[in-house]
């Protein structure tokens, strides 16, 4: 199966002019074939227009814009191999309405400006067998955080607030518990950004973990594959953590 990223494929669209004043409903694409999707973060800035290529293709997607609220103030990214980190990424949407938190979105479909057009962002990242971020070489089936890296770099953080959550396997992996996690702390706060929610090592089970600063994990831990059932409530507690600094109805 061949997994195409979101610049890739056929669109057919309605006007992409966020000032576009015949509906409240902007913008709609549709995968058909042939053509080039406009990013985000193009649509927003009212560049977006559908191009044609031949021989392409892209999953349906579809973004919606109103009048007056085009976009919503949180944005939430992630990478995932198993869909766990896609399902916690649900979790946390689905507490919020969408003029609150966006759609959580794959980084292996999104651009830089994507993220640059949020001041409030979440990130989430499964960290792979030796301590890596899912991409190509840690044998996933495609491109993910890996390979996103160097756009992530080319982001300006700074007035930026971002929340980290992280999954991993302490008892499989004990020697290299969520070390992912810091890669993308490290290119946050490198880039000017404020980095919130960082998260206690009770409760966890571990040897080494480069996720670790002042003896806190630098976002939210959670395991998957042996403490599923603490996931719902270690989630509640750290959004209830950072609704002060992203403005959270909690």
């Amino acid at each position: 199966m061949r997994y195409a990223t979101r610049r890739e494929g056929g669109v057919e669209g309605l006007n992409c002019d966020p000032k576009h004043e015949d509906t409240r409903v902007l913008c709609l694409f549709f995968s058909v074939g042939t053509g080039i999707a406009p990013t985000f973060g193009e649509v927003l800035r009212g560049k977006a227009r559908p191009r044609r290529v031949p021989g392409r293709s892209i999953a349906p997607s579809s973004i919606l814009y109103q009048e007056g609220n085009s976009m919503a103030r949180i944005g939430i990214f992630f990478g995932t191999t198993s869909g766990n980190t896609r399902k916690v990424a649900k979790m946390i949407k689905k507490k919020f309405d969408d003029e609150t938190m966006a759609k959580p979105l794959n980084v292996n479909r999104v651009s830089a400006d994507d993220i640059a057009g949020y001041d409030y962002l979440i990130f989430g990242t499964p960290t792979m067998g030796s301590g890596q971020l899912p991409g190509l070489s840690a044998d996933c089936e495609e491109e993910s955080w890996e390979e996103f890296m160097p756009t992530l770099e080319e982001v300006d953080f700074s007035g930026k607030t971002v929340a980290l959550y992280g999954l991993g396997d302490q008892v499989g992996y004990p020697d290299e518990f969520v070390d992912a996690l810091m890669e993308i702390h490290d290119v946050v706060t490198d880039r000017g950004g404020r980095v919130v929610g960082s998260w206690p090592t009770e409760g966890y089970t571990f040897n080494s973990s480069q996720a670790v600063v002042d003896g806190a994990f630098v976002g939210l831990v959670l395991d998957q594959d042996n403490q599923s059932d603490q996931t719902e409530a270690r989630l509640e507690q750290w959004l209830k953590q950072i609704a002060p600094d992203f403005d959270l109805p909690v």
